[in-house]
């Protein structure tokens, strides 16, 4: 079999060496001169592969890809798709716009703290395929997959999924919320009847398939939901799990993650499991990770919070929901756009004090904000930062929460992450 890999960042390294596994005929291409990679689609077209596996990102307007889609009786697929066809092995899935992250990384402590053998990997860092080339053991990989690798997946079957939420993001790439709602909720297209679906009760009328059998519904606002809410505690089904006081977990959104991984795990060890104490002590030793409502310092009662990870406007109504509650928000916001509709950030208008607006998106935010809320443009982050800082009096908290994604003046969001944690060191 000959694959063609298409794009040279760490999903597609990672599906080259897994072909390298299996013996297949393997190139790599991107569309950017890259050390260990074609560039020319003619060279593409020569190669005459069986499949294409698609790196996550890339645009339809790459000319590899428009070559790709060219070739008589050649197969495109997703990284994702790829090492699914090599797992065989139990794999969890978790998708949504918001949380993925941290439910994933919930979901492997549980089981890990419970005797499992579990791995984070998939859009969390370590793609699928590079987990089964190094970590062949393992026996349940838990997947945090994001719409654009579900969109080239054939066959992609997860024994578990979970679909935490829908919200305004990448609409630059689907052109509207419900194309971009179509690929999340293909992470169930293909799952056997008897494998455990799991959904956010407020997206319940709007799944799209007719096997509805084995769903598993939470929520925080819903009592109907088979996870939900009263005062601080979880309740599955009426029977109290855990009391989020016990834990570092703190705001809706973290206690419906935690929804999602208690489910996620009862695919795997039965719904009895809720109710063990070793699950409560599983729950009470996690703690979230960086750049994710991360309080980085305290000092003369001023709050400074890095969510640099909050990359859609519905993050960071998250985030100001859990620091918001009676003190005033000096927000950072700005990056790169995705085509969101930042006037959702109004929501929020009585609990943000001040915004300090930098990079691309700057005039979008602005023109969602203006007159509304207080807020100046910046050229530079660390002049936003410094901004934001000046504002704050005690009582206050200063939040990179930024609503965009980081790649226009940063690698990634944990390089402005740590940026923000440089610059806050430096003045407090």
């Amino acid at each position: 079999m000959k694959i063609a890999v298409i794009g040279c960042g760490s999903s597609g390294k990672a599906a080259s060496a897994l072909a390298d596994k299996y013996f297949y005929t393997n190139r790599v291409f991107d569309d950017k001169e890259q050390p260990g990679a074609t560039s020319d689609p003619a060279e593409l077209a020569a190669f005459s592969p069986d499949t294409v596996v698609l790196s996550p990102g890339i645009p339809e307007s790459s000319k590899l890809f428009i070559s790709a889609k060219k070739l008589s009786g050649t197969e495109i697929i997703s990284e994702l798709e790829f090492a699914f066809r090599h797992c065989g092995k139990t794999l969890l899935a978790i998708t949504g716009t918001n949380g993925k992250t941290t439910t994933t990384e919930l979901t492997t402590h549980i089981l890990r703290k419970l005797g499992h053998d579990a791995l984070s990997c998939g859009n969390i860092g370590i793609p699928l395929s590079e987990a089964l080339v190094k970590y062949p053991e393992t026996s349940i990989f838990v997947v945090e997959v994001s719409s654009f690798q579900l969109d080239a997946c054939v066959s992609f079957a997860p024994s578990a999924a979970a679909l935490l939420n829908i919200s305004s993001d990448h609409i630059d790439r689907y052109g509207s919320l419900e194309k971009y709602s179509e690929s999340k909720f293909s992470i169930f297209r293909n799952m056997k009847q008897d494998a455990v679906k799991i959904l956010n009760h407020n997206l319940l009328s709007t799944y799209p398939f007719e096997n509805r059998k084995k769903i598993l519904t939470f929520s925080v606002s819903e009592s109907s939901a088979d996870f939900a809410m009263r005062g601080n505690s979880i309740f599955f089904r009426n029977e109290e799990i855990v009391n989020l006081e016990t834990s570092s977990l703190r705001g809706p959104h973290n206690a419906e993650n935690l929804m999602a991984s208690c489910a996620l795990a009862t695919a795997i060890l039965g719904t009895r499991t809720l109710f063990s104490p070793k699950l409560a002590d599983a729950i009470g030793s996690f703690n979230t990770g960086a750049h994710r409502q991360e309080i980085i310092a305290e000092k003369n009662n001023i709050t400074y919070v890095n969510d640099s990870k909050a990359t859609n406007p519905h993050a960071v109504i998250a985030a100001i929901d859990r620091f918001g509650k009676g003190r005033n928000i000096c927000i950072i916001l700005g990056g790169l756009d995705k085509n969101m509709d930042f006037s959702l950030l109004l929501e929020k208008k009585d609990n943000i004090k001040f915004a300090t607006v930098t990079g691309r998106c700057s005039d979008e935010i602005l023109k969602a904000l203006s007159g509304i809320v207080e807020t100046e443009r910046f050229a530079l982050f660390e002049d936003a930062v410094k901004a934001v800082c000046a504002k704050a009096v005690p009582g206050d908290v200063v939040m990179l929460s930024p609503a965009c994604a980081s790649m226009d003046m940063f690698k990634n969001y944990a390089e402005r992450g740590d940026a923000f944690s440089r610059i806050i060191k430096s003045i407090i």
